[in-house]
């Protein structure tokens, strides 16, 4: 699984059969296109693929995805390679932290600045966090602990043991 950096705060989250782009901005190919926050139907034209911008359950091409929804954001859980996956912004992690559980991989969307000491308990392995605030974000962990990285590639037997952290940027 390879999850990359894209420009305009877009991710991709690459399985070995599928791809989903994170808030698509521009033409990305794609099996789906999900969007974490209120998606406007004009970024549905950047979306080769499936968009997917509501609460539900969705498989494309192997990728299972789970949505819900807080307020106007969107949390999903993905399983992706084997790989459990939470992905959201920080803001909607900030009000739903207490009814979110364990997962192996937790990319969070740096939306605001806050503390994410909560996420480190749901993450038994990686920490991502990506987004328009994520230096500010990750400068208060102890700087030898975050990795800087324009793309994280892992396979579920290569997970690392303690949780690692990586800030995700293009």
């Amino acid at each position: 699984m390879e999850i990359a950096s894209l420009p305009k705060a877009s991710l991709r989250i690459k399985g070995k059969y599928a791809q989903v782009i994170v808030n698509p901005s521009g033409k990305h190919d794609g099996n789906a296109g999900l969007f974490l926050n209120d998606a406007i139907e004009s970024h549905y034209s950047t979306v080769d693929g499936v968009v997917i911008a509501s609460p539900g359950e969705y498989e494309v091409g192997g990728l299972k995805i789970r949505g819900s929804r807080s307020d106007s954001h969107s949390t999903y859980s993905l399983l992706v390679d084997g790989v459990d996956i939470l992905l959201g912004k920080l803001s909607a992690f900030e009000k739903i932290h207490g009814k979110l559980s364990e997962h192996a991989m937790v990319i969070i969307d740096a939306d605001t600045v806050a503390d994410v000491s909560f996420a480190t308990a749901l993450a038994s392995n990686v920490l991502i966090i990506t987004g328009e605030k994520a230096q500010e974000v990750t400068s208060t962990f102890v700087k030898e602990n975050v990795k800087n990285m324009s793309k994280y590639v892992v396979t579920k037997d290569k997970l690392p043991q303690e949780v690692e952290t990586i800030q995700l940027s293009a």
